[in-house]
């Protein structure tokens, strides 16, 4: 009874902005990963960006501000909006996430538009 009273108290001495806060949703991160942000220089070479895995979380975000970069998972990437894979105007970026998960078991292959686009990317 005294922890339930004592509770009541806090409760109503709370501000309400503090109560607005509570509704705060904080997603966690299941596979217990956490990469931080790495540079990334993607070329006109189609390479492997993101390596073949399982990811609750996976954002790329380009850094050029004259390039498109194009990405694919699991096949080689081209160099030209074509369908299958995802393209990036200059200073765009995507994230996969667990209402749009990324592919299981397979790797984000990209290639660039130019000799180079800088990239950020972080998975998890």
């Amino acid at each position: 009874m005294t922890r339930y009273l004592l509770w009541c108290v806090v409760i109503l001495l709370l501000p309400s902005a503090a109560l607005a806060q509570s509704t705060t949703i904080l997603v966690p991160n299941p596979l217990a990963r956490s990469n931080p942000d790495a540079a990334v220089t993607i070329t006109s070479t189609h390479a492997v960006v993101v390596p073949a895995g399982t990811y609750g979380f996976v954002e790329i975000s380009s850094q050029d501000q004259g390039n498109f970069f194009y990405c694919v998972w699991g096949g080689t990437s081209v160099a030209a909006a074509t369908a299958g894979q995802r393209s990036f105007p200059p200073l765009s970026g995507y994230v996969w996430d667990a209402s749009n998960p990324a592919p299981s078991g397979k790797a984000l292959d990209c290639i660039s538009s130019a000799a180079s686009s800088p990239v950020t990317v972080r998975y998890y």
